[in-house]
């Protein structure tokens, strides 16, 4: 008789109805107001330059340079580049346009250049072709260089490029032009051009001097 009232002791519970253990439901529909307004802040400390290469032409050729043109830089031909580069195949030298070098603008029969700024080098010797960083720093350049942590060097410089500034007419015959200076009392010299639309070089010989550019946008 005991064992019965233990039983039904269990079985009863609280007394409840067993549908009314049932939790209420969530009934809140606030929306999520907050915005999230935190920021990135921190900051790019690479203060790598963003350097484009320098494409110049090898030779004149002949091309239509009408147009107006930005200038990207000046087209070294030191021959200790090739030099460095002959003593082996880890050494690679390139020339860089540093931003807008100036620009050049042929229309119609008158031209005006305006050209002067800053061009890039750089040397970079692979550990397997370092004989010596000094080796390949050309202070004239403005080329120094520093050792690498895995015993190559990496060089870099900016010369002082020569101005190039002057207007006047043009005529052209292939791929020489002949400018007439109003600038300098009328003269006449001879340039060395190559324009193929997408990009121009010009090289004078008096100065032994050649940029490069591309289309001004």
């Amino acid at each position: 008789m005991r064992l019965g009232l233990v039983v039904l002791a269990i079985g009863c519970g609280d007394g409840k109805d067993a549908t009314e253990d049932v939790g209420e439901a969530d009934t809140d529909t606030d929306a999520d107001t907050d915005p999230d307004t935190d920021t990135d802040t921190d900051t790019d400390t690479d203060t790598t330059p963003d350097l484009t290469p320098l494409t110049c032409a090898d030779a004149a050729c002949d091309g239509d340079p009408t147009g107006h043109w930005t200038i990207l830089g000046q087209c070294y031909d030191d021959p200790r580049f090739e030099e460095f580069e002959a003593e082996c195949a880890g050494i690679d030298v390139e020339r860089y346009g540093l931003g807008g070098d100036g620009s050049i603008r042929f229309d119609g029969s008158t031209y005006t250049f305006d050209v002067g700024g800053s061009t890039g080098i750089t040397v970079v010797v692979s550990p397997d072709c370092n004989t010596g960083c000094l080796n390949y720093q050309l202070p004239e350049l403005g080329v120094d260089c520093t050792t690498t942590g895995e015993g190559g060097c990496e060089c870099m410089g900016s010369p002082a490029t020569e101005s190039w500034n002057d207007e006047g007419t043009w005529t052209q015959d292939g791929g020489t032009l002949t400018l007439v200076s109003t600038a300098s009392g009328g003269g006449s010299r001879p340039i060395e051009i190559c324009a193929t639309g997408t990009a121009i070089w010009l090289y004078d010989p008096n100065s032994d001097l050649a940029i490069t550019g591309i289309p001004a946008q």
